[in-house]
C-alpha cells in the first residue's frame, strides 16, 4: 500500500495531516494513532503554492474550505493569496481567509439583539458587518535557501478574534544518508482521530531521520520539549493531556523494516505493441495495472528527561471549569496515573493495493481498492488481554449468565476500565472509482475491532469522501476535494505524484 512509511512517522511527533483548520492547510497528528487515511496524507507541495496554481491556472479567484465549526469560529471559508514574491534563493507569500458562515452568524444574532431596527439605521446595511475583524485571518509563509541541502520553512498565522499568532520555523538540512530537522512551533495544533484538537504553547524538536527508500530498513531519533499547558479544543469533558502536548522532555527512537511484493504487474506504457496507438491516460501515476502486497514491523523506544510534568499524565477539567486565556495556574488541573520514565513497544501494518484498468478510456476505466490491517500497540493489546482474562478469571459466570438483557456485560466493564486509542487492531479501506473522464470518485474509511465495547465486534471510526480531477496537460497532477463527517472539515488540494 502506498505511503507504508508513514507507520514509523505516525508513532513520533511530527506527522503532518491535512486540514483546513490551519491556513497551512496541516496540522499535526499525535503520535501513535494510526496512519492517516490516503486522503489525510498531506500534501508536500506548500498550501500557498496551491492556492496560486488553482488561481492562475484553474481560474479560482478564491477556494473553498470547511472548518469544524467549534464555538461559532467555522463553517465554510475562503481561501486567496493576496501576496506572492520570490528570488533566486526564496519564496514569501501572504494567504488570506474569510469565513462566509460566520458572518451571515453575526447578521443574525445581531438582528435577532435589534429586532425592529429603522431602515436607515446602519443594523440594516449588511456591508457594515464585513468590517468585524473576527470574519478574517492571515497567514505568511516564506521558504529559504541557504544552500543546496539548508533551508528554512516559516510559517505563521493570525486569527481576527483571537490574540496572539501561530507560527512554526524548521531548519532542514540533507546528509548523504540522513535528515536532519529542527523545528520550533508557537501554539502547535495536534489533532486526535475523533476530531478534538490540541494546541500546544512552545515545542521544539531536533530528529535525525535516515533517508526514505521504497522498502528497506528506515530509523529515526529525536528529542521533544514542550512548554505551558495545552489548550484543548473540542467538547471531550475531562480529557486526558496526550503526552506529546504535556509539558516535559523527551527523546525517542524508532526503527522500522519495509518490504513490498509484486503479484502482478500489467504493461507499461513503454512496453506497447506496434500496432497498439498509443493513448496518453489521464493521470500517468495509475498506468499499469498491479496487485501489490506490503508490510512493515519496527519498533519504539521513549525516555522522559525531565520537566516539572513528565512524570505524571495530566487531566483537563470539565470544559465549564477551564480557565479563559492561556493562564496555565488552573488549580483544577490534577495529576493522574504515573506515567513510566521509559516505555518500549512495536507496531506492524499489513497492506494490499489492488489495480484495474489503465485510467485512458473515458468510462470506469479505473478502480483501485486499498486495504491496511494495523496493530499500532502490541503493549497495549497484550495490556487488554491481560486484564479481560482477570476479569473473567473472577467474575461470576452464574450471574453473568441470569442477566438476558445485557450478555456482554462483561466486556462493557473491561472497557470502560481499558481506554486507549491504540488498544485494537484496525482496518483501513481506501475505494477510487472513475466516474467519467478524468473524475474519479474515492472513499476512505476506518475499522476498529472493538469486540470490548461495541456488540458488533468492530466500528466507524473515521470516514473520508472524496473527488478527485486529473490535469491530463500535466500529467501526474490532480485537485482533489474531500469531506469528513468524523471531523467535519473539508479542503480543496492540489496534489502532485500521488498514486
Amino acid at each position: 500500500m502506498g505511503k507504508m512509511q508513514g507507520a514509523l512517522d505516525a508513532h513520533f511527533w511530527d506527522q503532518e495531516i491535512a486540514s483546513p483548520a490551519s491556513l497551512d492547510g496541516q496540522v499535526k497528528a499525535l503520535p501513535g494513532d494510526p496512519m492517516p487515511l490516503r486522503l489525510f496524507q498531506s500534501c508536500k507541495l506548500p498550501r500557498p503554492q496551491q492556492l496560486l496554481f488553482m488561481h492562475r491556472f484553474v481560474n479560482l479567484p478564491v477556494v473553498p474550505a470547511y472548518v469544524a465549526d467549534s464555538q461559532n469560529e467555522g463553517g465554510l471559508v475562503l481561501e486567496r493569496v493576496l501576496a506572492c514574491k520570490q528570488g533566486w534563493n526564496w519564496w514569501a507569500a501572504l494567504t488570506g481567509q474569510f469565513r462566509v458562515q460566520k458572518y451571515f452568524s453575526v447578521r443574525k444574532h445581531n438582528k435577532s439583539e435589534n429586532s425592529q431596527p429603522s431602515a436607515g439605521s446602519e443594523q440594516s446595511n449588511p456591508l457594515k458587518y464585513l468590517f468585524n475583524q473576527s470574519l478574517y485571518a492571515l497567514g505568511f509563509c516564506s521558504r529559504i535557501w541557504f544552500s543546496q541541502h539548508t533551508s528554512l520553512v516559516a510559517s505563521s498565522e493570525h486569527s481576527g478574534n483571537k490574540k496572539g499568532w501561530r507560527t512554526r520555523a524548521a531548519v532542514r538540512h540533507k546528509l548523504q544518508q540522513h535528515d536532519v530537522c529542527m523545528e520550533a512551533s508557537w501554539h502547535e495544533r495536534y489533532v486526535q482521530t475523533q476530531g478534538s484538537s490540541w494546541d500546544a504553547p512552545l515545542s521544539i524538536s531536533l530528529d535525525l531521520a535516515s533517508l526514505r527508500s521504497t522498502s528497506g530498513l528506515r530509523y529515526r531519533l529525536g528529542i521533544h520539549h514542550n512548554c505551558g499547558i495545552p489548550q484543548e479544543h473540542g467538547s471531550i469533558d475531562n480529557a486526558e493531556i496526550p503526552w506529546v502536548a504535556s509539558p516535559g522532555l523527551c527523546a525517542k527512537a524508532a526503527i522500522s523494516f519495509e518490504k513490498h511484493i509484486v503479484l502482478w504487474k500489467g504493461k507499461d506504457l513503454r512496453y506497447r505493441e506496434r500496432w497498439e496507438r498509443p493513448v496518453k491516460p489521464y493521470n500517468l501515476c495509475f498506468s499499469r495495472p498491479h496487485v501489490i502486497m506490503s508490510g512493515i514491523i519496527g519498533g519504539t523506544f521513549s525516555a522522559m528527561l525531565g520537566g516539572s510534568n513528565s512524570s505524571t499524565e495530566l487531566r483537563m477539567p470539565p470544559m465549564g471549569d477551564q480557565l479563559q486565556g492561556n493562564d496555565t495556574s488552573n488549580p483544577s488541573l490534577e495529576a493522574s496515573r504515573k506515567r513510566p520514565p521509559f516505555s518500549a513497544d512495536l507496531f506492524t501494518s499489513l497492506g494490499c493495493t489492488a489495480q484495474y484498468g489503465k485510467f485512458q478510456k473515458p468510462l470506469l476505466d479505473l478502480t483501485k481498492l486499498e486495504s491496511r490491517l494495523d496493530f499500532g500497540s502490541s503493549s497495549a493489546f497484550a495490556t487488554a488481554a491481560k486484564q479481560l482474562r482477570n476479569i473473567l478469571e473472577t467474575e461470576d459466570i452464574n450471574a453473568l449468565a441470569t442477566d438476558a438483557t445485557n450478555p456482554l456485560h462483561i466486556f462493557n466493564v473491561s472497557a470502560r476500565d481499558l481506554q486507549d486509542r491504540n488498544m485494537y487492531p484496525s482496518l483501513a479501506i481506501m475505494l477510487q472509482q472513475q466516474i467519467a473522464g478524468p473524475l474519479c470518485a474515492r472513499i476512505d474509511s476506518r475499522v476498529s475491532f472493538d469486540c470490548l465495547s461495541s456488540d458488533d465486534g468492530f466500528h466507524f471510526k473515521e470516514i473520508v469522501y472524496g473527488l478527485d480531477y486529473s490535469l491530463k496537460s500535466l500529467g501526474a497532477a490532480k485537485i482533489l476535494a474531500w469531506y469528513s463527517p468524523t471531523r467535519r472539515e473539508g479542503m480543496v488540494e492540489l496534489r502532485f505524484l500521488e498514486k
